[in-house]
């Protein structure tokens, strides 16, 4: 039986995060990825969106633990997809555009996706969403 809730899932997305901090920070080096072709990008450092990241959306996923609706369950959804499937988009176009390894990708493809998938699933199973909701907004 799979015990697998949507509320359980959620907790997968910061998992997802700090895996693909690892990639990027200790196993490769995208700062020195992104000054190489983002050389006038002064955005924050790997380390603070890490923690911005999680921060926001614990919040989410704890707001929606307390409130338990559709309007914390499609804000916590639309986060997580507006932040991790555009960073799948981000590091993949950039290996493709730049024909350079973007450090980041591993983890964005293999962790971010399926993470946002088995969300997505769990919340249309248990009705959270609906299929028709889900087709609008993307």
């Amino acid at each position: 039986m799979n015990k697998i809730t949507f509320k359980i899932s959620l907790l997968f997305a910061p998992l997802a995060y700090a895996f693909h901090h690892c990639e990027e920070s200790i196993i490769f080096d995208f700062r020195a990825w992104r000054s190489l072709y983002f050389p006038d990008n002064k955005l924050p450092s790997t380390e603070l969106m890490l923690v911005i990241l999680m921060a926001i959306s614990l919040v989410y996923i704890i707001l929606h633990f307390i409130v338990e609706n559709r309007a914390s369950a499609w804000s916590v959804i639309i986060f997580l997809m507006a932040t991790q499937v555009n960073n799948m988009i981000f590091h993949t176009g950039g290996t493709i555009v730049f024909q350079d390894f973007s450090p980041g990708l591993i983890t964005a493809v293999l962790l971010y996706i399926p993470v946002n998938i088995i969300i997505v699933g769990k919340a249309l199973q248990e009705g959270w969403i609906s299929k028709h909701s889900l087709t609008v907004l993307f």
